[in-house]
């Protein structure tokens, strides 16, 4: 998923080759050192970039004649760059203090793929309890007004919406973005979820920066629009903003009455 995100595809590694690749640094691991996920993708990330690093070549286990790395120098070095860039995110990730913090740096790798903490998680509150007594950091609590229309239709809400039809135009504004510090940057996140979602592939996607983004209500379900604040690199505030849309289409308000029920003129 990673590489088929960050490299173009005409210079992105075969599946066979990423496979080995990954298959191969894992034996490499010193196992007992490492505890989560996170720590044992940016461990295999590093053990392939000094392989690499050494030569661009790879050997098929089955055939060690069959060289499996088909990229040319430029594309294999370019490689190797994406896999330093893929580490300094990990290695920022993992220097996080809470786990909203470390998903916010690990979806610069992964976008909308990597998930957030679930609301009501206990242990990301208790890692918030901790940061805050121990650093003197900006927070900012994002307000965000939302409002959807839909054939001459409005629909309000703060911080969520919904239900509301399909086919409506959404537009999210940050409502107190005047208080935003000097230099705070804000990004938007889609995250959809749900059957129709799926089906077409759609499961979320970078929604854009600024102050207000806007767009559909295609599918059916409740899905997020997930709003970060970030000062000179550092995440500052965040917020999920719910939007649950019904399987309905809204109808127009007046039909036009059926010819029969009109009088006619002499």
């Amino acid at each position: 998923m990673w590489t088929a995100l960050r490299i173009e595809e005409e210079a992105r590694p075969s599946s066979i080759l990423l496979t080995i690749l990954v298959a191969e640094a894992f034996q490499q691991l010193d196992k007992g050192n490492l505890t989560g996920d996170d720590e044992f993708l940016r461990e295999i990330a590093q053990e392939i970039v000094n392989r690499l690093n050494g030569a661009y070549r790879v050997p098929n286990p089955a055939n060690t004649e069959e060289n499996l790395n088909r990229l040319s120098r430029d594309n294999s070095s370019a490689f190797v760059g994406k896999l330093e860039d893929l580490l300094a995110i990990a290695d920022r990730a993992l220097a996080a203090q809470t786990k909203t913090v470390s998903a916010e740096v690990w979806s610069e790798a992964f976008d909308h793929f990597f998930p957030v903490p679930a609301a009501g998680d206990e242990e990301e509150a208790v890692l918030k309890i901790a940061e805050s007594r121990s650093l003197a950091t900006l927070k900012f609590d994002p307000i965000v007004n939302v409002r959807a229309t839909n054939r001459g239709r409005v629909f309000t809400g703060l911080d969520g919406i919904g239900p509301i039809p399909k086919g409506c135009e959404i537009k999210f504004a940050l409502a107190n973005y005047q208080a935003l510090p000097a230099g705070a940057t804000v990004s938007w996140m889609v995250r959809n979820s749900g059957k129709e979602a799926e089906d077409i592939n759609d499961l979320g996607h970078r929604a854009g920066e600024g102050i207000s983004v806007a767009r559909d209500s295609a599918y059916r379900g409740t899905h997020f629009m997930d709003v970060a604040i970030k000062l000179n690199g550092l995440l500052i505030g965040s917020k999920r903003i719910p939007v649950t849309v019904t399987g309905l289409g809204m109808p127009p308000r007046n039909l036009p009455r059926p010819a029969w029920t009109k009088l006619r003129r002499q």
